[in-house]
C-alpha cells in the first residue's frame, strides 16, 4: 500500500471536526506521513477549541519528515507556483514542502489534500492525489461506519463549508460509496 502524505491541514481538520481520528487511523493502517511544516500547521489548528483533538495527530502520523537542503530550495520554487499576489509568505508552504519531499523521495505515494491548487500542481509533477472524500468513501464502502452516521458527518462538514458532496439519503450515500442498494426488509 502506498503511503499517504498529508500536504496540508485540510484533511486532518475534516477528521478533527467529525472527531473520528480512529476512523482515519483505520484507513491509514500505519501508512500516513507528514512533513515538518504540516505538523506546525496542525499544532496551530489544535489551539482552536473545536479542533483540540488535533493534538493527537502526531501519534497517528509519527515524526515529521524534515526536508533536505535541496528539497527546501525546491519548496520555495513550488510555493511560488502555488501562490497568488497578496498571499502571506507562509501561505502554501506546507503543500509546497510536501510536494518537494514527495517529488524527491516518495513519488509513488499518494498526496492527501482538498486544496485545488496543490492537486493541480501534484498532477503536473505526476503525483497521485487523494482527498477527505475518498477516505470517507472507503470507510463507508468497508462499512467501518454506519450510513446514518456518515450522513451526519457529511452534513457537519458541509455546514462548516468544508466542501464535498451534499448527500441526503442512505440511498445517495450508498451509491456515492459504490455500494449496492440496501436490502428492503419486508
Amino acid at each position: 500500500m502506498p503511503r499517504l502524505f498529508f500536504a496540508d491541514n485540510t484533511v486532518l481538520v475534516n477528521f478533527g471536526l467529525i472527531d473520528r481520528f480512529d476512523l482515519l487511523a483505520r484507513v491509514l493502517n500505519g501508512n500516513g506521513r507528514w512533513c515538518a511544516s504540516i505538523q506546525t500547521e496542525c499544532e496551530r489548528s489544535s489551539a482552536r477549541p473545536e479542533l483540540a483533538n488535533l493534538a493527537g495527530v502526531p501519534k497517528l502520523l509519527g515524526p515529521p519528515i524534515v526536508p533536505s537542503t535541496a528539497e527546501r530550495i525546491r519548496t520555495t520554487i513550488l510555493r511560488e507556483q502555488l501562490a497568488s499576489p497578496g498571499d502571506a509568505r507562509s501561505a502554501h508552504f506546507g503543500e509546497a514542502e510536501t510536494l518537494a519531499v514527495m517529488e524527491s523521495r516518495h513519488s509513488a505515494d499518494l498526496l492527501m489534500t482538498d486544496d485545488n491548487g496543490a492537486r493541480a500542481l501534484a498532477a503536473q509533477l505526476s503525483i497521485e492525489v487523494g482527498s477527505t472524500w475518498q477516505l470517507l468513501r472507503l470507510a463507508t464502502r468497508k462499512e467501518w461506519v454506519q450510513c446514518a452516521e456518515m450522513l451526519d458527518y457529511m452534513d457537519l462538514l458541509h455546514n462548516n463549508r468544508r466542501g464535498g458532496p451534499r448527500l441526503n439519503t442512505v440511498s445517495e450515500l450508498r451509491s456515492w460509496a459504490g455500494m449496492p442498494p440496501a436490502e428492503i426488509l419486508g
